[in-house]
């Protein structure tokens, strides 16, 4: 059996991967290099653990596991989550839902759409005539 020191050694570790798969799962619509990122860091620290276990600990006593625990049901939880969590990241930041509406109600167009979801403008001539122009 693994004693308490083992154990706990462990804990950090499995805790710090399993917040960087949130960020990098819940997060990538809104920061599509995310992923990248933590492959790169997941690299680093690779061998900076190769190097920590061979240069600066013990040798740790091997013990066999059958899986990884409680961390794989967090993991499916946090990837549902991931799920919901970007679909309403698209959802509120896009005019994709508006855009499916405005088809759904006009005739599976977008033709007057894009017209009657700009700015007007009233103000002074942009093109320097000197007069006022209403776009």
């Amino acid at each position: 059996t693994q004693s308490t020191g083992e154990q706990e050694s462990l804990f950090p570790e499995y805790l710090e991967m399993v917040i960087q798969y949130g960020f990098a799962t819940m997060f990538v619509v809104a920061f599509p290099i995310a992923p990248l990122f933590a492959l790169i860091n997941n690299i680093v620290e690779i061998r900076l653990d190769a190097k920590k276990y061979t240069e600066l600990l013990k040798r740790p006593i091997p013990i066999n596991c059958m899986s990884i625990g409680i961390w794989y049901t967090i993991l499916d939880y946090m990837a549902s989550i991931a799920i919901v969590t970007n679909a309403f990241v698209i959802a509120f930041t896009s005019d994709f839902i508006s855009q499916v509406l405005w088809k759904y109600n006009n005739d599976n167009t977008l033709s007057k759409y894009v017209a009657g979801h700009l700015s007007n403008y009233t103000g002074p001539s942009l093109n320097g005539s000197g007069g006022t122009e209403t776009c």
